[in-house]
This record gives C-alpha cells, structure tokens and sequence, in this order.
C-alpha cells in the first residue's frame, strides 16, 4: 500500500536522532469516506425533518400509513409462520396427513364422514395409524370437579390412537393407555393447574357440560 513519511527530527544534548511516522494511506482513506457519509446521511436527516416540518399533516399520514403497513405485514409474517409450522412440534410431522372432503369443485370440507376410516385402512395398507376426533359445537366447555368448575377454550373427543400419531409429551399418565376406555380424559398441562394445582390428578373423576363423569388418565404437557 501506498504511503507518505513525515521525518522528524529530535535533538537534546548528547546525540542527534529522526523518528520516522508512517500513515497508512487506506487508513486516512477509510477515514475520509466516513466522514464523507456521516455528512451525506445528516444531510439527509436534515432535509427530511425540514420537510416533515413544512407539511405536518401530509408527514402525519404517511408515518400513520407506514406504519399500519408495516404491522399488517408482520401480522402476516407471524400467522404464516404459525401456519408452516404448527405441527412440526411432532416427531413424524412430515408423514402426518389430514384427510378433507370435496363436496364441490370449490368448497373443500375438513370434516369425514366417520365409516370412512376403515375404508381408508383397506384401501391403502400403508397407513400404521389412523385418528378421529371431533369438538362438538353444542356441548358447553365447561369442567367440574366437586364445588370447582371452570371454562376451557377446547374440548375434544378422540379415539384411542390420537396419542400414538401426536406424541405429545406426558406430565402425568402414559401415552400408551391415556384414553383407554370411553370415559377416560386428558387434561393440558394448563387445565389441570386450574383444577388441581400441582398436584397429580391421575385417577379423579371430572364432570362436563353435560353432566358426563370423567376420569382423568394423563396430564399432556
């Protein structure tokens, strides 16, 4: 690299001595297009406030517009990304399919008929397992253990192989045998902090909206 020597000379008493200084000329370039750009940006800034500053109103709008766009667009970003990969929480997420209905050329059903399962399995041997589970819209979600009761968001009725395709992970209970007879019940890690606190709720009975009782069998994480 190129540079320039600036000698300097020191004198004292006894003896005569130069000290050679060398910049380096890439260092004192880097400098310079600093400088250059830390102009050119506040330029910017400044031009820019005087503009906001002149038409408020107009400025006002613009920020409120951008700023509305950017949130929708990272509202879209957040629900898109929930809908890549709210399954891959699964050991074989990659091999699990949900089965839909055709009814027309345009609507599209994500309910089955509920023989159509064991049709399924006799036309395509591949399939190691197959679950069926439904929320029903008319029953209250509501929870009751003695003088307790609470409100729950979802619940579900599912069969005995629901847990051998969605390994959710166990507080309480096994996978294995969780929903083993018709009224065994699975409670969320959530649920049961409401119900029972941190105590183990495996073999206490629960009632539901309907009046049906209970009993719980595993905690799911």
């Amino acid at each position: 690299p190129w540079f320039f020597s600036k000698k300097i000379t020191c004198r004292n008493k006894f003896k005569e001595f130069p000290f050679v200084i060398n910049f380096q000329g890439r260092d004192i370039l880097k400098s310079l297009v600093n400088l250059l750009l830390l102009y050119m940006f506040s330029n910017y800034f400044k031009t820019a406030f005087r503009y906001f500053w002149k038409n408020k109103n107009l400025s006002l709008i613009s920020i409120l517009g951008l700023s509305v766009g950017l949130s929708i667009f990272i509202v879209g970003l957040l629900y898109l990304n929930h809908e890549w990969a709210y399954d891959k929480g699964f050991t074989d997420y990659k091999n699990i399919y949900r089965i839909e209905t055709n009814n027309s050329d345009r609507d599209v059903s994500l309910t089955t008929p509920q023989p159509i399962s064991d049709l399924i399995k006799e036309r395509i041997p591949q399939i190691i397992a197959l679950t069926k589970f439904i929320e029903d819209p008319l029953l209250q979600p509501l929870l009751k253990i003695n003088d307790k009761s609470i409100y729950i968001n979802h619940l579900y009725f599912i069969d005995s192989s629901f847990f051998k395709i969605f390994d959710f992970p166990f507080i309480y209970g096994s996978r294995q045998n969780a929903v083993y007879n018709p009224n065994d019940i699975v409670l969320s890690k959530e649920t049961s902090y409401k119900l029972f606190k941190n105590n183990n709720p495996i073999g206490k009975s629960v009632t539901i909206g309907d009046g049906r009782a209970f009993v719980i069998t595993g905690v799911f994480d």
